[in-house]
């Protein structure tokens, strides 16, 4: 699916592997497929620069609700508390060579789904299995009847008309 195929792509060379676990009873969301890619490449590519040496790239999708939440966490060093405010606002990077537009990517698409974005680090903590996890929630198409705003991801064929398609 959309997801495995953006962390395969950004994994690819590293030394870094994916753990990953979908729940079977996951309901359809309506999104842009493409740009639900970007998200989860994002997120993997920052995993890979933040474990250097290797390490496991952590990513659950679960129903939430009448939605559905993928958490994706790595075994990085953590995001340092004095950084945290900032991770998200367009050209900040605390990498030598970042651009600083990945996160804020993430967000902006996560938000234009009508989805939530949630990220708790912590930093230096040994005992935390995934210093950093991203959680994205993504409402059910099955709102739409509802009135209340939707995702779902979708394949666009040529003619740009959405298609249904499982994630």
């Amino acid at each position: 699916g959309v997801i495995r195929e953006a962390v395969a792509f950004a994994l690819r060379g590293s030394s870094v592997r994916c753990d990953d676990a979908f729940a079977d009873d996951l309901p359809p969301v309506e999104a842009d497929e493409s740009q639900l890619s970007q998200v989860f490449h994002n997120l993997a590519l920052n995993a890979v620069q933040a474990m250097p040496e290797g390490g496991v790239l952590s990513i659950r999708a679960a129903r939430d609700g009448d939605g559905v939440a993928v958490t994706v966490g790595d075994q990085g060093a953590g995001i340092p508390p004095e950084v945290l405010p900032r991770i998200f606002e367009p050209f900040f990077t605390t990498k030598e060579n970042g651009h600083g537009l990945g996160l804020a990517a993430v967000l902006g698409i996560v938000r234009a789904h009508g989805g939530g974005l949630r990220l708790v680090s912590s930093p230096n903590n040994v005992r935390a299995p995934r210093p950093v996890q991203f959680t994205i929630r993504l409402s059910s198409s099955t709102m739409r009847s509802r009135g209340v705003s939707n995702a779902r991801i979708t394949r666009r064929p040529p003619n740009n008309k959405k298609s249904r398609t499982s994630a």
